[in-house]
């Protein structure tokens, strides 16, 4: 059995997969603390157990004062062995084994009366007196040496045996300590803190070399700021702190020095943030006309501020810094725009492109600023200390965010230069519509260097452009109407611009050819179109250009093309029924005091109509390519109109030939059958027949002219048969009849021979 022994159970920590071991108590009941115990609230509740359950602490917890009881109490005490482990059992224990007692073999079975027995003097039995055996042997001798080994600790001074011991006395110190006595244990123990001291010289010393070290950290750290060598002063510090945490942990004379290097860290980081921002400012104000690239020492300064705020764990410092100097760059940029705008008088559109050129610039040198953090993130990825895992995430996500802020500060500012008239930019000089295309492809770059969309810009000049088409588009209709009014239907010479620009719209691959052959003759007669001549009013001319630049505003205006296709369907609806209601309804007679619309007028209508109806076909092919799948079905109304416009033609034609109809009736109603031969009626029938062909051949292509003619002399040969039929003329052979068959021989001409069958 157990003799009462106990041993320490902090030694070693029973519930840790590594068996760690303890020199102190304290250090044990500080690793209970840090280890096996968890704070709810304010209460401490103690893991130390199977399963983290310790089975003499409540879950609910205690306070701090009653968890260190319950650790000292429960978890520091010595432990006492199991009573039922085996044990070596020798004769100085005092433990017996009671069935061993209880069933001697050396007593009889009557003397087993151990339990019946009175207590008494005679409970148990009293050893023989005297005999042969080993206790009558028994010398002095045998414990001689005994004695002499108790003798001399024995023998006390006799300061130590007087009835009263005052050792505040200084005679009675001295006689119970003597001098020599103390002198000579001073140097035992100085013998043995020298044997000590020389098995541990190598540490001791090495401690102490390190520790001379960091004293000179601090001094040493101020140099290398002093030099700007920030990466060597991040080095130092990281390795003190190693030394101080690995090697020299516990020294009262260094518990300051951390504090004091993470104060220096926090100033190396204020000096650092403080020299990029400087670096930022420099490298984005630059002059305009500098477009050198960011130079090798500048890149290398910079390059080592960053790497330098990665390593100190700032991962958002410098997106932070770059958006903030990059937004004061641009709005600088902008306001030296905007004062050299006003300085020269120059209108808005040479402001905004001053502008785009402007927040471009900056937006290219933050981009390239931006790409120093990503190369230090690969090089921190790929070097000894890689960064935790999400840190490059999130400092990427963080420089994109200040690339995003930059590129909506620099639409929203642009958008501020576009002012709310700027829809009365003139058409001829192309501002607005160049303006706009501009802007689109400005926000598409800053998209890819921002990796960022923003509209602002492109929806302020959207905004614009609608107005800026409705303004257009009643322009051209005022001066197409006021054109109109006053039109005399008289036959143009065509410029050579307009050549140029129809033959451009018309094939567009071949621009060099068309302008050389254009720019040979100042004007021409007819406009060519398709290799087909065409004669033209004034009014035509207008609006022939209207439509060149109703296609080239969408060209350059894809977003307003809806709008844009509208207006042209409209103005060309306008163009059509005004002239209906002046050639084929008279108005002009009644506007400009004409006589009469003669054929010729009618004829170069129909001409001005037919050069339109050959440019639609084009004109929506035009639109078509420039407007979305979604939206080209508007582009279909061109056909109705196509069938307007050609009605229109048919109406004019059938009203030419039913003004000559009249013409050669009323001569045919004079006919007198008689001589001379031919009559005064029929040479009247071919002076009129000779002045409308010369009137139209001159205007219609050929084929129209002898479509005209065939439906004049189909009415021709109506109308005479009708009137011969009035003068009663037949087939008899007689005067009359020889007459009448006789005419067609004599006429001058042979324009129109009716047949008389």
């Amino acid at each position: 059995m157990s003799d009462g022994g106990s041993r320490p159970v902090w030694r070693h920590c029973q519930h840790c997969p590594k068996k760690r071991a303890f020199k102190t108590a304290d250090e044990f009941r500080t690793h209970l603390r840090e280890r096996h115990c968890t704070k709810e609230g304010g209460s401490f509740v103690c893991r130390y157990g199977d399963h983290d359950v310790c089975s003499s602490l409540p879950l609910e917890g205690v306070s701090d004062e009653d968890y260190e009881a319950h650790v000292s109490k429960h978890h520091l005490l010595r432990e006492w062995p199991d009573a039922v482990a085996e044990a070596r059992w020798t004769v100085h224990r005092s433990a017996q084994n009671l069935p061993a007692v209880l069933n001697d073999p050396r007593r009889s079975r009557r003397e087993a009366d151990f339990f019946t027995r009175t207590w008494g003097d005679h409970f148990t039995e009293a050893p023989p007196a005297g005999g042969d055996g080993a206790a009558s042997r028994i010398t002095r001798r045998l414990f001689e040496p005994y004695l002499a080994h108790c003798a001399r600790p024995l023998c006390l001074p006799a300061v130590f045996l007087g009835p009263e011991l005052r050792l505040e006395e200084p005679a009675v110190f001295a006689q119970a300590y003597p001098v020599e006595r103390l002198t000579h244990y001073l140097d035992v123990v100085e013998v043995h803190l020298a044997r000590q001291v020389s098995l541990r010289s190598g540490a001791f010393f090495q401690a102490l070399q390190l520790l001379a070290t960091l004293h000179q950290a601090q001094p040493t750290i101020q140099r290398l700021l002093a030099s700007g060598d920030f990466a060597r002063a991040l080095d130092f510090i990281e390795a003190s702190r190693e030394i101080l945490a690995l090697e020299l942990a516990g020294v009262q004379s260094l518990r300051h020095l951390d504090a004091q290097l993470a104060e220096l860290e926090r100033h190396i980081e204020r000096s650092m943030a403080a020299d990029l921002s400087r670096g930022l400012s420099r490298e984005l104000n630059r002059p305009p006309d500098d477009l050198a690239p960011l130079g090798h020492q500048e890149e290398d300064c910079l390059a080592s501020l960053v790497a330098g705020m990665l390593r100190l764990g700032v991962r958002s410092s410098f997106a932070s810094l770059l958006r903030d100097e990059a937004c004061t760059a641009l709005r600088a940029a902008l306001k030296t725009c905007q004062a050299e705008a006003q300085s020269r008088g120059e209108p808005w559109t040479a402001l905004l492109e001053r502008a785009l050129t402007a927040a471009e610039r900056v937006l290219r040198r933050a981009h390239a600023l931006a790409g120093l953090q990503r190369r230090a993130l690969e090089l921190a990825a790929l070097g000894e200390t890689p960064l935790v895992q999400g840190q490059g995430e999130e400092a990427e996500a963080a420089l994109r965010g200040a690339l995003a802020t930059l590129g909506e500060l620099a639409q929203e500012r642009c958008a501020r230069l576009v002012p709310a008239d700027a829809h009365r930019s003139p058409l001829h000089t192309g501002a607005f519509p160049g303006l706009c295309q501009r802007a689109d492809q400005c926000s598409e770059q800053w998209a890819r260097l921002c990796q960022h969309r923003s509209q602002a810009l492109v929806l302020a000049l959207r905004t614009q452009a609608d107005r800026f088409v409705s303004c257009f588009h009643e322009e051209h209709k005022a001066k197409l109407g006021l054109l109109l009014d006053g039109e005399v239907w008289t036959r143009v010479e065509v410029p050579a611009e307009l050549q140029r620009m129809v033959d451009e719209f018309a094939a567009p691959s071949d621009h060099g050819s068309v302008t050389g052959k254009a720019s040979a003759a100042a004007s021409a007669p007819q406009l060519l179109l398709a290799s087909e001549g065409y004669s033209l009013a004034g009014s035509s001319l207008l609006l022939v250009r209207m439509v060149l630049e109703y296609c080239g505003c969408v060209r350059q205006l894809p977003g307003v093309g809806l709008s844009l296709a509208a207006k042209l369907q409209e103005l060309l609806r306008l163009f059509n029924s005004r002239t209906s209601q002046l050639v084929l309804g008279a108005g002009a007679l009644h506007r400009l005091g004409l006589k009469t619309i003669t054929a010729g007028m009618l004829a170069l209508a129909a001409r001005c109509l037919q050069l339109l109806l050959a440019l639609l076909p084009r004109v929506k092919a035009h639109f078509e390519q420039h407007l979305a799948a979604t939206r080209r079905d508007t582009a279909r109304h061109f056909d109705v109109i196509a069938k307007e416009y050609a009605d229109h033609v048919a109406e004019i034609f059938a009203k030419l030939a039913s003004i000559v109809s009249n013409v050669l009736d009323g001569q045919l109603a004079e006919w007198e059958v008689k001589a001379p031969v031919p009559s005064p009626a029929f040479r009247g029938v071919v002076r009129h027949l000779s002045k409308f062909h010369a009137a139209v051949s001159e205007l219609l292509s050929p084929a129209d002219v002898a479509t005209l003619l065939q439906s004049v002399h189909t009415a021709f040969r109506a109308h005479l048969g009708r009137h011969l039929a009035r003068l009663q003329i037949s087939r008899d052979g007689g005067p009359q009849h020889g007459y009448a068959t006789q005419w067609p021989h004599s006429l001058p001409c042979d324009a129109c021979k009716p047949s008389t069958s």
